[in-house]
């Protein structure tokens, strides 16, 4: 063999095992990263087709050499080296075949294969669904190539790669390799500066091979390989195995968390001083008239009921049982060795929606037992943690995809996490049954089911004594807490009036007096300790008066023994009137707080408004006594101080404007900004929603500029202000909640206060508009926040023109909108933007069909003059389409896909949808069909208006307004063809005197519309003439409309009953049947059998 083609051939395998070890690094390094990936142009396949091929070819060309070699035991060393580099070749070439299988799989059963026009997401470019693709290969390589294969193969080529330079170092030390080449004539051929080069390189073959390794190991390294970088880039942002499973765990741990999951354990107030410690006696267990509670925990299986009048103190008495140790001691006894697993659920009507629902509690009890057993995730949520580890195999980040839990899956991963824990002892503590919002007996059942199937499982649960829980829970350990209480309420009482020294002196003065005035109050009580504390608060009130036994012993006389009657009388004696009017604002600013808390939730992703509770912050802000002082100045003061003054104002008005009906809670050493305001007792939120006890607040209230809602937005804006006051330079996903929030409640701002919230909402687009100055140098609107938009991408190309206008518009606030446009004729919505303002209410609309809100803001626009075929370039697959033509493109996907969007159908075809469609009609919308080209502008599909509206609207039984749309139709159908036939005779070409016709412009080139599909111009055909005088044009026009509509609804009932796969197909003919009728369909020359038949023909002829 010819020495120089034996150390070509040496050379280019090593460059193979150089190139299939950098492959095969990268593959490990797979199994080793932690983060996501960005991959660019990479084309694996293609590369490991090239090195097999080479590689083969190598093997070839030694066989076929090797007797040209200088020694025979080097020819057969470089076969032996060229057969393994194949081996190794076809290994990675078979893994990567199973990388493709397993990654076909995957793609079938993530999206049922490629994508189709309906799920291409909107603003989705072909390279973003080519990386969406490429992810299911890198899970497919690690799914298929294991972290020994990689690292066992990478081993080979290395060996490969020694073997290789030590041959490669022994050829060239031969003496006669050196003689050979320099008396080959390609040696003399070369240059005499190259002739000394190659000479000294084989005088020195030893240092030029050291020389050699050193660079190869360079070149390996610094390798500008385009399928290198791609791989390399890959195995960078690959998480491991432990690492994935780690984050689906937090993943569905933390979708099952709602922030208010211990709120109501937290706000209920612990026992006072000694009271409730009879629960867990046991001497004179014998003589009890109730179960023994100790007993039961110790011993006992099943439920335990614990049941009392409204305002007894069960949740009080729940929480000093969950909080003592003794329960815990208790219930080791019962599980007698094995583990004990305890978890508590406090339901709550007044809170969130979470907190009075089945799925609430369980939510809850998963959330704690994964809490504490996170490798039984998998076990409990099988199909949830298959479907997030195949995602996260590919993702930086995971966020949590099961926020929205049904029932069917909760309940079956409740059975499944009971059945796990068979070999533990499992107790649950539920409170509030009665709190449950839903069919008490579907819960009471549910409970008593659980303990009746697993004997390890018992459960303590308390509510009013109800029918419905009497009837499930009887014959069941039960107490009933207003018989028990009386000690509990004398140290109650006794311990409150002690605190004053007034009393003390009326007591050492008449013990007797005194003694009397406990027991009348504990009679009266009948155990209800809410009743208590009210009552408690008016004689203490009037001790501070100076009130002696007889006064409290009146006062007492006075006052109502019904916790309502109670209610009714602390109102009315509130005074002076302005302190009932203070009060009465407190309840409708909790109670709008409470109206909107399901809509806060879903804003605010991450946190809870909480109905009913709000901070004392967010209420001592929407004090309108306090607007003046917001705006004179706070700016100049530390923000923290100026609060907490504040705050403390608030809370000390609260007392003795309220009466004691909202209380104020928070943590020991907690700032006051940070308390919660609450109502005091459940039963309290059932009096004040009466509808005379409503009639009551909204006659106390004489302020003509007070509104709940606008009050709210006030606040939500001042503490925007106060917080970035702090000094921080861009906003914290605090304040971009309190955005979200300000516009929650300026959306339910009544209309009469709109130029207030003009005016408010004016200052936080000041506030953030002059503070995002310090932090961003765009000039993009601060509404461009990705925060405001779910944490989603934003695409800047379309929020160049976002405005506050915009951002209301998206947001709903009608009344803002409605003002500004009135007020600003410069912000009409006709003036051209480079993004209409109806698209900000049509995108929205399409994302919440069912909102009135949206669809009344689409409307405001409409008659404001907004264009409904204004057209936009979306950063879509769809190039450019108009607001309307967006609407018409959802309804049309809406009546394809009906099996999967009944609801949302069902939607669209409500009386409001169906005012909206006429309204855009009646503004001008056109009927005419339109093209939807993708990015390239290639033609996607056809849709014609008309079609798509008689599909939905028309078909089917007849209502008073589908007929008004007919009309509608009608109407238009008419008009247009009137005025298109006045355009043809005005411009009908005149003939020259030999006979023959001037072309027309018309005649050279049909556009009736800019958004039409180009078709053949129906006036080069003049077969057929007809009389085109009024009469005959209007009779052949009406029959020519009947004859039309049917041809047009068989067709779309044959569309509707074709089968999913020609759906697309189906689509693309129907419109160009539409568009050969739409052409045809005004011309008033042709007779109305001769039209009809041609339609017919057309329409045989597309099906």
């Amino acid at each position: 063999m010819d020495p120089l083609a034996s150390i070509s051939a040496a050379a280019s395998i090593l460059s193979v095992i150089q190139f299939s070890g950098s492959l095969l690094k990268t593959v490990r390094e797979i199994h080793q990263s932690t983060s996501g990936l960005s991959v660019e142009n990479a084309n694996i396949e293609q590369s490991c087709r090239e090195l097999d091929q080479k590689a083969k070819g190598l093997a070839t060309f030694a066989r076929e050499n090797i007797q040209s070699f200088p020694s025979g035991e080097d020819g057969e060393e470089l076969i032996r080296i060229s057969e393994k580099c194949v081996a190794a070749s076809q290994d990675i070439l078979h893994s990567l075949d199973k990388v493709r299988a397993t990654e076909r799989k995957i793609i079938s059963e993530s999206d049922g294969g490629p994508p189709t026009l309906q799920e291409i997401r909107p603003g989705e470019k072909a390279d973003s669904i080519q990386r969406r693709r490429l992810k299911t290969f890198r899970q497919a390589l690690k799914v298929v190539w294991r972290k020994d294969e990689a690292a066992k193969a990478s081993k080979t080529l290395s060996e490969l790669r020694g073997e290789l330079e030590f041959h490669l170092l022994s050829t060239l030390q031969k003496g006669q390799v050196t003689s050979l080449v320099m008396a080959d004539d390609r040696f003399q051929a070369l240059k005499r500066s190259n002739q000394e080069l190659v000479r000294r390189i084989l005088e020195n073959s030893a240092v030029f091979m050291e020389e050699t390794r050193g660079r190869i190991d360079a070149l390996q390294k610094t390798t500008e390989s385009s399928l290198l970088k791609a791989v390399s880039r890959l195995s960078e942002r690959i998480p491991s195995d432990r690492e994935i499973d780690a984050d689906v765990k937090r993943s569905v741990l933390g979708s099952l968390h709602f922030p208010s999951i211990f709120q109501r354990y937290e706000e209920v107030n612990p026992a006072y001083q000694s009271t409730y410690q009879w629960i867990f006696q046991t001497d004179g267990e014998d003589s009890m008239d109730w179960s023994s509670f100790p007993q039961w925990l110790k011993s006992g299986n099943g439920l335990y009921w614990i049941c009392g009048k409204p305002a007894s103190g069960k949740s009080t008495l729940m929480r000093y049982i969950i909080d003592s140790d003794r329960r815990d001691d208790l219930l080791r006894c019962w599980a007698s060795g094995r583990d004990l697993d305890i978890f508590t659920f406090f339901f709550w009507k007044s809170g969130t929606a979470s907190q009075r629902s089945l799925q609430g509690i369980l939510r809850s009890i998963l959330y704690q037992y994964l809490s504490k057993y996170p490798d039984q995730t998998r076990a409990i949520f099988p199909e949830q943690y298959d479907g997030l580890y195949r995602k996260q195999a590919f993702s930086q980040t995971l966020r949590s995809t099961y926020t929205q839990w049904n029932m069917k899956t909760l309940e079956s991963a409740f059975e499944k996490m009971v059945e796990l824990a068979s070999e533990r002892k499992f107790c649950l503590f539920v409170d509030g049954l009665d709190e449950y919002e839903g069919d008490h007996t579907r819960i009471a059942e549910f409970l008593v089911k659980v303990t009746a199937e697993h004997d390890h499982v018992k459960i303590c649960a308390s509510s009013r004594p109800w029918v419905e829980f009497e009837n499930i829970f009887k014959g069941y350990p039960t107490l009933r807490l207003q018989d028990l209480t009386k000690t509990d309420i004398e140290i109650y009482i006794s311990g409150r009036l002690n605190v004053s020294k007034a009393f003390v002196v009326l007591q050492e003065k008449q013990p007797h007096e005194a003694k009397k005035l406990i027991s009348s109050i504990v009679k009266m009580a009948s155990g209800v300790f809410l009743w208590v504390k009210l009552v408690l608060n008016s004689l203490l009130k009037g001790l501070d008066l100076d009130d002696d036994f007889e006064d409290l012993t009146n006062r007492l006389r006075c006052l109502p023994r019904g916790l309502e009657e109670l209610y009714t009388h602390i109102l009315k004696t509130i005074d002076p009137p302005f302190y009932l009017e203070e009060a009465a604002m407190t309840f409708e600013l909790l109670r709008t707080v409470r109206q909107h808390e399901n809509l806060a939730t879903i804003q605010t992703r991450d946190d809870e408004w909480s109905g009913g509770v709000m901070s004392l912050e967010a209420l001592a802000l929407a004090d309108r006594k306090n607007t003046k002082v917001l705006h004179n100045g706070s700016s100049c003061v530390d923000p923290r101080e100026f609060l907490t003054t504040l705050c403390l104002q608030t809370e000390r008005r609260l007392k003795s404007r309220c009466m004691g009906l909202i209380e104020v809670s928070g943590h020991k050493g907690e700032l006051p900004q940070h308390h919660t305001v609450s109502y005091i007792h459940r039963t309290l939120v059932d009096f004040l929603e009466k509808r005379q006890t409503r009639d009551m607040i909204r006659d106390a209230i004489q302020d003509e500029h007070f509104s709940p809602n606008l009050s709210m937005a006030r606040s939500c804006v001042f503490n925007v202000q106060l917080t970035l006051a702090d000094g921080r330079r861009e906003p914290s996903l605090a304040v971009w909640k309190l955005v979200e929030l300000t516009m929650i409640f300026a959306s339910g701002t009544e209309q009469e206060h709109s130029d207030e919230l003009v005016s408010i909402l004016e200052q936080l687009d000041s506030v953030l508009s002059t503070h995002r100055k310090q932090y961003d140098s765009s000039d993009y609107h601060w509404s461009t926040e990705r925060s405001l938009h779910g944490n989603d991408i934003v695409n800047m190309a379309e929020r160049e023109s976002d405005t506050l206008l915009s951002f209301c518009i998206e947001q709903g606030i009608i009344n803002y909108v409605q003002v500004v446009l009135r007020q600003d004729p410069g912000d009409a919505p006709g003036v051209i933007t480079r993004r209409p303002l109806l698209d900000y209410a049509v995108s929205p609309l399409l994302e919440e069909p069912s909102s009135n809100t949206r669809i009344q803001m689409c409307k405001l626009l409409l008659e404001q003059g907004s264009s409904p075929n204004q057209r936009y370039k979306l950063e879509q697959p769809f190039r450019e389409l108009s607001s309307w033509e967006r609407v018409l493109s959802y309804l049309n996907t809406l009546l394809h896909h009906q099996s999967s969007h009944r609801a949302l159908l069902a939607a669209v075809r409500q009386p409001v949808w169906l005012d909206l469609i006429m309204t855009f009609i009646l503004h001008g919308a056109r009927l005419t069909m339109f093209a939807i080209r993708d990015g390239s502008g290639d033609l996607v599909a056809t849709m014609a208006p008309t079609s798509v509206l008689h599909a939905i609207y028309l078909l089917g039984a007849p209502s008073m307004n589908s007929e008004a749309l007919k009309r509608l139709l009608e109407q238009r159908h008419l008009a247009d063809h009137a005025r298109h036939s006045d355009s043809v005779s005005s411009s009908r070409p005149q003939r020259r005197q030999n006979g023959s016709r001037q072309p027309s412009h018309n005649e050279h080139s049909h556009s009736r519309r800019e958004e039409a599909i180009s078709w053949p111009s129906r006036e080069d055909d003049t077969t057929v003439r007809t009389d085109t005088s009024p009469t005959k044009r209007k009779a052949a026009s009406s029959s020519l409309q009947k004859g039309w509509i049917q041809i047009e609804q068989a067709h779309i009932a044959a569309r509707a009953s074709s089968s999913s796969t020609e759906q697309y197909h189906s689509e693309q003919t129907y419109g160009t049947f539409s568009a050969a009728a739409t052409l045809l369909q005004p011309a008033g020359e042709r007779s109305s059998s001769t039209l009809l038949s041609t339609l017919l023909g057309c329409c045989r002829c597309v099906e």
